[in-house]
């Protein structure tokens, strides 16, 4: 499939916020990093491999996926996962074009936004991406205080 159609939304949008798109490239085709209040995004454009069961769509035609990762803090043994999890399934309640989430085999709590790219255009990027943004640095920095994460 030619993701290509896909990048140049991408990179579009990121020229649009002044960013140079070459400049944001990651070493893998269709990945790129910026930084937004000081945190680190991650966009990604992909068609997944193999299907997998959180695919509602035909695994003969699979689509390509669009997603944004803001890391935000590492989770210690130490912090009290209920009460953290209590709140981020709270807070994803209230949330627009994101969610928290877990990456459980690096403990590292995340904000997150997928679709997928199929008629993806620059306001359906540049909306989450401001969002994911002002998530990052208001609630990241409050879960931060209040569980006393280590801050990425």
């Amino acid at each position: 499939m030619n993701l290509l159609s896909y990048y140049a939304v991408v990179e579009d949008a990121l020229n649009q916020l002044d960013i140079k798109s070459e400049n944001a490239r990651c070493e893998g085709e269709g990945e790129w990093m910026i930084l937004k209040d000081g945190r680190e995004i991650y966009l990604d454009v992909w068609v997944p491999g193999q299907k997998s069961q959180w695919q509602y769509y035909s695994a003969e035609n699979p689509e390509p996926v669009f997603q944004m990762i803001c890391p935000i803090a590492r989770v210690s043994k130490d912090t009290d996962k209920q009460r953290l999890f209590e709140d981020l399934m709270q807070l994803n309640f209230h949330l627009y074009y994101g969610s928290f989430m877990l990456n459980g085999p690096e403990n590292i709590i995340a904000l997150q936004y997928r679709r997928l790219a199929t008629g993806l255009n620059q306001r359906e990027l540049l909306e989450p991406l401001n969002a994911i943004g002002y998530y990052a640095v208001n609630l990241g920095t409050v879960l931060i205080e209040k569980f006393q994460l280590e801050k990425l």
